[in-house]
């Protein structure tokens, strides 16, 4: 996990007997308990796993450390996490990590909901806590404080904590690997702990039990009304789904003209017009399919073939978003994936507004009829029949077979390429306005003031808050605060930054808006940062100093 990575810092200096070594006297290094010994070139860092107060998240994490958790990113008893980098190191707030794309953007394939507690709290440097993209959506990356942030509490599941190895955690660098995930189990309890797939299922629904109860089945009823069994009126021209379900029947209108190349998969293999791997040609692909993944109050998810989360067609293709359409309420269809450019065949519909998914996930469809039936739903709930309805002369004259499907892929990668151009344009014209005005320091660092601010001015040893977007020369983006809605903030002038950061913040004030040009010797060098930063890169950043203290 590329936050894992990102926790464990340089500089370790204590002296390690080897666990190893530990475990042929007979003796442990730990008092009883489970643990995670994260390996790093700069160190080892060990996390306490609260299983008995969380016990979903820890399952998830030991399980992916293990390689008994099936996921969509590794192989069947692979050791998930080992490789990985901390892709993300927001100095003096967290390190994080666990992401197989290394960009924040990867996932195990699935996602499980929130397990808070409110024992388990921010309050101190070293809290081990799942990073998401919003509620219930927790996958494999987590993180690691560097000092107490108790502002998350309630937001993101707190599941252990570091007993040693902060040093190590507060020299993490972007880029850095974690090397190994060891799990460690001490006493009988911990022994006992079993972390595969069946008893990650058991802690999923236990919580989803328990969420039920607290809420007596107030918005997840099993009763479907009689307008839902009831049979809906195709009225209004479209292209509709309608899944036929032992609850009641679903209907949604999909948005063909809009996200056409989406539509045409879901289509063909609804209608056994594409060509997969888990099913015959013309069977249909989606039914007797079930449910493999229920979120109380997110949402429901299927189209796995093999119920786990794991399957697909055996194809994957690109995201298509449309601005008009948005996770914005509930009944919203949408694709599935374990990152940027893999759909398959798994879709989601929500049960509540989620916008911490847009731009991640391809909206194309809403449900029209049976949202009661969609709350309804259960875990292993099984899709009888999907059935496509066309009305209308334009919803029947749009193609769905594999030809089809392959044409629409090409002309939304034209469609990207082109948008491409317009934002490297736009991008090329920002510079070349910027650039008219550069100042250079003696370093060699260059930047250009596009607002000037009007309060403190930044120093060496103040803390300073940013807001950055940071850009390769080609226009590409590899980092933002301003995308993540928090600002960085960090010492200036030790070293908790790349140098070109420590010169240039120090030429601001707060409420200054600035563009860096920052050159390899000032950045990350000749090595650059791997899959992220290309070796001897030039970095451009927009800049904002948000505060001085």
């Amino acid at each position: 996990m590329n936050i894992s990575k990102k926790w464990i810092r340089a500089g370790f200096c204590l002296i390690w007997l080897p666990l190893s070594v530990a475990m042929s006297c007979n003796t442990s290094p730990y008092p009883d308990g489970l643990y995670a010994e994260i390996q790093t070139p700069k160190g080892t860092v060990v996390c306490e796993l609260d299983y008995k107060r969380a016990p979903l998240t820890v399952t998830n994490f030991v399980g992916l450390a293990e390689g008994t958790i099936g996921n969509q990113a590794r192989g069947a008893g692979q050791h998930f996490y080992d490789g990985l980098t901390f892709h993300r190191v927001e100095p003096g707030f967290v390190i994080q990590g666990g992401d197989p794309n290394g960009d924040g953007n990867g996932g195990p394939g699935y996602q499980f909901p929130n397990e808070i507690n409110p024992e388990l709290t921010h309050d101190k440097a070293g809290t081990l806590a799942m990073a998401n993209a919003g509620p219930n959506t927790n996958g494999s990356q987590f993180y690691i404080t560097q000092s107490p942030q108790t502002r998350l509490d309630g937001r993101y599941s707190v599941f252990g904590h570091v007993i040693q190895g902060m040093d190590v955690v507060n020299q993490i660098q972007v880029g850095d690997r974690m090397e190994e995930v060891r799990i460690v189990r001490v006493g009988k309890d911990a022994k006992a702990f079993t972390a595969d797939q069946t008893a990650f299922n058991k802690c999923l629904q236990d919580i989803q039990e328990k969420h039920n109860n607290a809420n007596n089945n107030q918005q997840l009823t099993s009763q479907i009304t009689p307008m839902d069994t009831g049979k809906y009126e195709y009225n209004e021209d479209g292209l509709y789904a309608e899944i036929q379900t032992i609850r009641g029947n679903i209907v949604i209108r999909l948005e063909f003209e809009k996200t056409p190349m989406t539509v045409a998969n879901f289509v063909g293999l609804a209608e056994g017009t594409i060509n997969n791997t888990a099913k015959k040609p013309g069977e249909h692909y989606y039914d007797g399919l079930k449910f493999h993944r229920v979120v109380p109050n997110f949402v429901i998810q299927g189209g796995d073939p093999q119920g786990n989360g794991q399957g697909g067609p055996g194809y994957k293709f690109a995201d298509e978003f449309d601005e008009t359409l948005r996770h914005d309420g509930p009944g919203v269809l949408s694709m599935a994936n374990a990152g940027p450019g893999t759909n398959g065949s798994q879709f989601f519909i929500t049960h509540n507004a989620t916008p911490h998914l847009d731009n991640r996930h391809s909206v194309f469809g809403r449900v029209v009829h049976g949202m009661s039936v969609v709350n309804a739903i259960r875990q292993g709930d099984v899709m009888e029949k999907v059935i496509i309805k066309r009305i209308g002369k334009k919803a029947e004259k749009f193609e769905s077979d594999q030809q089809a499907f392959e044409t629409y892929q090409k002309e939304l990668v034209s469609r990207q390429e082109k948008a491409k151009e317009k934002q490297k344009a736009d991008f090329d014209k920002k510079i070349k306005g910027a650039k008219k005005k550069v100042q250079t320091t003696a370093s060699g660092l260059q930047y250009t003031i596009l607002e000037e601010g009007k309060g403190d001015q930044a120093a060496a040893g103040k803390v300073v808050s940013v807001h950055y977007t940071g850009y390769l020369e080609d226009g590409s983006k590899f980092d933002s605060s301003v995308d993540r809605g928090q600002p960085i903030s960090f010492p200036l002038g030790q070293g908790k930054v790349i140098k070109g950061w420590d010169e240039g913040i120090t030429l601001l004030k707060t409420g200054s808006k600035a563009i860096f040009f920052i050159p390899p010797s000032l950045a990350y060098g000749e090595n650059g940062i791997p899959n992220v930063i290309p070796p001897g890169s030039t970095l451009i950043f927009e800049v904002e100093l948000v505060s001085v203290n």
